[in-house]
């Protein structure tokens, strides 16, 4: 077995730990906030050269320059747990405007352990032992894309650091090989039970068509790494995602799944997945150690224990091995076109896809300071290699992000979206997630139907397991008043993606467009069942009731929502609206006073929810008005106009086919 190496340093009085991560000075330990440990570790590391505050700045903050303050106190008390204060400083030297270099006493200790259960030998191939309850396995993985690739440089500017990036690598080529281990396992030992004459023979199980993977968990919980943890998930979700017979569930389905002591198996349940991969993991200085598990749900059995602790070198070589045993092991025939999307690398810059994970990760958070992080690590992705179309995709998708949870930079982000899709489609015309992002694009903010519902179709056939996709389309399906159409995609989505409460709410959201109003009140009172303060629900719920006539129910949805704490401000008119047809004129004209004496002349939503009052107090040509105010400013608000129950009074009305002209629908 490979003998694995822990590394100490002793600094003159001071001795570190890497892989305990500790600082004592003899008997003392020496307090160190987790970052300044890593800083103080990583300049121990880099110290034959001159590491640059951009650098660090990158690596450890994130490259924003209002943590410019924080370095500089981080430098100040890495010095004083060295007790280097004074100056000249004798183990930290500062290059004014520039960075730092460590100039003290190092000598470098290492300590050699030997790891267990899992080893993999390079020859023709990948060979994994695997040890099982029955007896060890082993298995040669054809090594058709295990060849020398070109090393490639990073780009300057965003270095950072050979050794952060290898130990990333190592560490996701590792998890994607141990889970090659297990499916080959499976499949042999399927093949076994095949050839078995013993009627005692246990009886082939159901073949896996889906599978959650869970965010990784840490072996030491006293060291987290979230982005890690996620990032290495999120890699395998999408390289598996491209088999179509193969169900993954998305990073937005598992990302919750992050306790220490989550089951497995109940994840897996509540997913409604026929298997879950369970991982830990944990890095030991440059050095990762990996621990997978395979299992089936519906049982609980294993179908594969592994363990990885020898560094893997090629990411890109071993994600395609494992693409093909999935392949095997849930026994489909892929089509040339699937074969050759599964064996395709949209980049072969490491630093680059490194980078378009972190990308990943940050978006999936849908907080402005997120996706303003999300943007800069695709942009990185992109500088390191400009033909990188995923990155491209990816940027798209978050600006629209940023247009909907960014207000600043809301008017900024869809002409950027734009661009960054068609740059995305540009390069590669056969990118699912490049058709995706274009698709909405199209539809909400161009107004051209024709063109998003192309873009759709296309994402759809390209990969049809994508639940976002689905949910999108659905929506555009029910604002052109094709129900029966929009239900099916929507009732797809949830399927992809179960426990997602937007979806689940914008189930019943299509069906009260449909005019299934008891339908879509069930579905809300469903979701609301599994997450009682999701405010989305509440909100849509009141809506159905007030397309119901229900308005004391409507106005207690209403009410819920201010008690949790969600600001009445963008559903004043849906309430102005229930006082006014319930008769309660007063209390709807009050609101009114209030909407019209608020600056709301740039806000489509207030506009709209004005025209409520006045179609419910029965005042059309007010409403009409404020309609005609959003039709002048091309708004795209309006793609609700033909099938948004609030305005079904005004549908009747001669003003109104002469309002769906401008906005571009056909007679």
């Amino acid at each position: 077995m490979a003998v694995q190496i822990q590394r100490r340093y002793l600094l003159g009085e001071n001795e570190l730990d890497a892989g305990g991560h500790s600082l004592t000075r003899g008997a003392t330990s020496i307090p160190l906030s987790r970052k300044r440990f890593k800083v103080l570790l990583y300049l121990i590391e880099e110290r034959h050269r001159l590491v640059t505050r951009q650098e660090l700045l990158e690596l450890f903050w994130d490259g924003h320059e209002v943590y410019e303050e924080n370095l500089t106190k981080c430098i100040s008390e890495i010095r004083k747990a060295l007790a280097d204060q004074r100056k000249p400083h004798q183990c930290i030297e500062t290059v004014p405007a520039v960075g730092y270099r460590y100039i003290g006493p190092v000598k470098e200790e290492q300590q050699q352990f030997e790891p267990s259960v899992f080893t993999i030998e390079k020859t023709r191939g990948v060979r994994v032992v695997v040890e099982e309850s029955d007896g060890a396995h082993d298995a040669l993985v054809p090594e058709k894309t295990l060849r020398d690739r070109p090393a490639t440089e990073a780009h300057p500017r965003l270095l950072k650091g050979a050794k952060r990036t290898a130990w990333f690598f190592a560490a996701l080529s590792c998890v994607v090989i141990a889970l090659t281990a297990g499916v080959v396992f499976i499949y042999s030992h399927r093949a076994g039970v095949a050839k078995s004459d013993s009627a005692a023979a246990k009886p082939e199980m159901a073949p896996i068509r889906s599978l959650a993977v869970l965010p990784f968990k840490p072996i030491n919980s006293q060291n987290r790494d979230e982005f890690l943890e996620l990032g290495m998930a999120d890699a395998l979700i999408a390289k598996l995602s491209g088999v179509k017979q193969l169900i993954v569930r998305p990073t937005s389905a598992i990302r919750n799944y992050t306790k220490i002591d989550q089951d497995p198996i109940s994840a897996g349940h509540e997913q409604g997945v026929d298997a879950v991969l369970d991982a830990s993991v944990q890095r030991v200085g440059d050095r990762i150690s990996v621990s997978v598990r395979l299992l089936r749900v519906a049982d609980g059995s294993s179908l594969g224990s592994f363990r990885c602790e020898d560094a893997c070198t090629d990411v890109f070589a071993a994600q395609d091995a494992i693409s093909e045993q999935i392949a095997r092991a849930i026994k489909v025939s892929l089509s040339d076109e699937e074969k050759r999307l599964l064996a395709k690398h949209y980049t072969e810059n490491k630093e680059a896809y490194l980078d378009y994970l972190r990308g990943r990760y940050y978006w999936n958070k849908k907080t402005p300071d997120e996706l303003r992080k999300a943007i800069y690590y695709y942009q990185a992705a992109i500088d390191k290699d400009p033909t990188y179309a995923l990155a491209y995709a990816g940027l798209s998708e978050t600006y629209m992000s940023q247009d909907i949870y960014d207000h600043e930079q809301a008017t900024r982000a869809i002409p950027r979206a734009r661009a960054a899709a068609l740059r995305a489609l540009e390069i590669d015309d056969t990118l699912a997630a490049a058709h995706a992002a274009l698709a909405p694009l199209k539809w909400i903010h161009d107004w051209d139907f024709t063109g998003g519902e192309k873009e759709f179709k296309q994402a759809i056939a390209l990969d049809p397991n994508y639940p976002e996709t689905h949910h999108w389309y659905a929506l555009y399906l029910m604002e052109r008043a094709r129900h029966e159409e929009a239900i099916a995609e929507i009732k797809r989505a949830a399927e992809l993606d179960p426990l997602s409460p937007m979806i689940s709410t914008d189930v019943g959201l299509v069906l009260s467009f449909a005019r299934k109003y008891d339908e879509a009140i069930a579905q809300f009172r469903e979701t609301l069942e599994v997450a009682p303060n999701f405010f989305e629900a509440h909100h849509l719920l009141g809506q159905t009731y007030l397309f119901k006539a229900m308005y004391s129910e409507a106005l207690g949805e209403y009410q819920k929502m201010s008690d949790g704490g969600v600001s009445a401000a963008y559903v004043k008119g849906e309430i102005g609206y229930a006082y006014a047809k319930a008769g309660r004129v007063d209390e709807a004209r009050k609101i009114l006073r209030e909407l019209e004496e608020q600056d709301n002349a740039d806000d489509s939503i207030m506009i709209a929810e004005t025209s409520f009052v006045y179609i419910g107090l029965g005042n059309k040509d007010e409403a009409f008005k404020l309609l005609n105010k959003l039709a002048a400013r091309h708004d795209h608000w309006l793609r609700f106009l033909d099938t948004y129950p609030f305005l079904d009074d005004l549908r009747a009305d001669p003003r109104f086919p002469g309002l769906r002209d401008r906005v571009g629908f056909a007679s």
